[in-house]
């Protein structure tokens, strides 16, 4: 068993929550058992994910997604459900939103472009102060119709819209998970000639075709499963925890 404190310490540490700006409350948002010996992470904190996890014993749950957005919530309905289930199993939540989207080695920007095996990493898109993006090369010479293809396969759950107006072999791809069309804006700027990103939004279409660019909505959800499993095998590796990722798809 490892003391609940040392692990969210840990987690603060390594991933510098304290830097970032954010509408999540970055951090230990329920506190349950003293003592951890068995993590889940998740996507979301929903209830689904709870209590998935109080069936699998765990006195953690670590999500992406957490339950506090900048302003408080009533304990009512579902989201009183949901508190419940935490406290009565004893389970802490611990959440990471954009500390986890941008750290180069667990985070879900630099864990999706090393998957699609790009190079020249490199962290970009400032946001409040933090980078939050990475962009990388295509140095294998992918076609953008193979890199597709690639994103679906390491999401089986989606299937990725792809906008092409830019070069039938990309350059430089941005990669922006969960949603983030609004990068488009900065190609420019940032040098890239394609964005991956989740969520699909009207604008970019024509802001594609105008500015010969290509953009692939890879979704929401699967585009942001990554951080979490890395950090359940590092909380694995570290303290010798038991871990489970519970993937509950979107399909958004």
């Amino acid at each position: 068993m490892t003391p609940l404190h040392t692990i969210v310490n840990f987690l603060d540490e390594t991933l510098e929550s304290a830097k970032f700006k954010d509408l999540s409350l970055n951090g230990l948002q329920v506190e349950g058992n003293p003592s951890i010996d068995t993590v889940c992470v998740a996507v979301d904190a929903c209830l689904e994910s709870a209590e998935k996890a109080a069936n699998l014993g765990a006195n953690l749950l670590v999500a992406h997604h957490g339950l506090f957005w900048g302003k408080p919530l009533a304990l009512v309905g579902a989201h009183k459900r949901l508190i419940e289930c935490l406290l009565d199993s004893k389970m802490s939540l611990y959440a990471s939103h954009l500390p986890l989207d941008a750290h180069i080695e667990f985070g879900n920007n630099f864990s999706l472009a090393r998957a699609l095996e790009l190079k020249d990493l490199r962290q970009c898109l400032e946001y409040e102060g933090q980078k939050i993006a990475c962009r990388g090369s295509n140095e294998l010479g992918r076609s953008i119709e193979e890199i597709t293809t690639q994103l679906q396969e390491l999401g089986p759950s989606f299937k990725p819209l792809a906008i092409n107006f830019g070069p039938k072999v990309p350059n430089k791809i941005l990669i922006a998970t969960g949603s983030a069309a609004d990068a488009l804006y900065s190609a420019n700027s940032l040098d890239f000639d394609t964005l991956v990103t989740g969520e699909a939004k009207q604008f970019a279409y024509h802001y594609a075709q105008e500015n010969k660019l290509n953009v692939i909505f890879a979704g929401h959800y699967t585009t942001e499963t990554y951080g979490v499993v890395e950090l359940g095998k590092l909380l694995t590796k570290k303290f010798g925890l038991k871990n489970h990722f519970i993937d509950i798809p979107t399909s958004i």
